[in-house]
């Protein structure tokens, strides 16, 4: 029995999404979000194979994706478009709190199109597009652990 499978998602079908604006954002932060599309969510279908969902991600200029922890999960973003060295990503410092991120003590990258970077298991990050004239495009990748069976 053949099953149909989703191999290719079109841009111009997904559904974009504007990313949550946190009550706890700095003023001088502003008010500015990214907006996310989801292109694929592949469940592990046993112990040998990981699930992942695949997306994108666009920064306006100015925009935040506000801290988030990846929990179990592994990501992996590819800067397809932006301004030389213009986004900030945020570690969280590996020996604070699983998913904390504090601002003193993160580590922080300046980033250009077609750098990559991945953010591991129990870790917290955040984006920033310091543009302020160019949107950032991003593809990302949420490697979700095995399952056990």
């Amino acid at each position: 029995d053949a099953v149909e499978e989703k191999v290719i998602s079109y841009g111009s079908r997904q559904t974009v999404t504007d990313l949550p604006l946190p009550s706890a954002r700095k003023k001088s932060e502003g008010r500015v979000v990214g907006m996310a599309a989801q292109s694929f969510n592949i469940t592990g279908e046993d112990d040998t194979t990981p699930g992942y969902i695949m997306g994108n991600l666009c920064l306006p200029p100015k925009g935040i994706k506000d801290p988030e922890s990846t929990g179990p999960c592994s990501q992996v973003f590819t800067i397809c478009s932006c301004q030389p060295k213009s986004l900030e990503v945020i570690f969280g410092d590996p020996h604070e709190d699983e998913g904390t991120l504090n601002p003193d003590t993160a580590q922080r990258f300046l980033l250009s199109t077609g750098d990559q970077f991945r953010i591991p298991p129990a870790n917290a990050y955040k984006l920033v597009n310091h543009s302020t004239s160019t949107d950032t495009l991003l593809a990302w990748t949420i490697i979700r652990p095995r399952v056990d069976v």
